[in-house]
């Protein structure tokens, strides 16, 4: 049985890597005002889970997936349960 939190190819481009698995911290993300032509580079409050959409913020740890400019943050449930399939190593980053 498929496992509910596997969507289609989108995840496609997480398989193989080595995550490392650190303590959240927040990422910059692009904005646009309406009327304004230029992003405003904003630090996020919190990230979701790639797979189940858990909220990843200040005082929780995860696995950082990086392939080039884009990144995802896994839940440590989520990496537990599907490193195999996807084939993840980890780098450890947490004291």
């Amino acid at each position: 049985m498929q496992d509910w939190r596997i969507r289609g190819n989108t995840q496609d481009w997480l398989r193989g890597l080595e995550l490392l698995h650190e303590s959240w911290s927040g990422s910059p993300t692009l904005t646009y005002e309406p009327g304004s032509p230029d992003p405003t580079e904003a630090i996020s409050d919190h990230d979701h889970c790639a797979f189940c959409w858990a909220k990843l913020s200040e005082g929780s740890a995860g696995y950082l997936a990086q392939n080039g400019p884009r990144h995802e943050w896994i839940c440590e449930d989520c990496f537990k349960d599907l490193a195999v399939d996807f084939e993840w190593t980890a780098k450890e980053s947490l004291p």
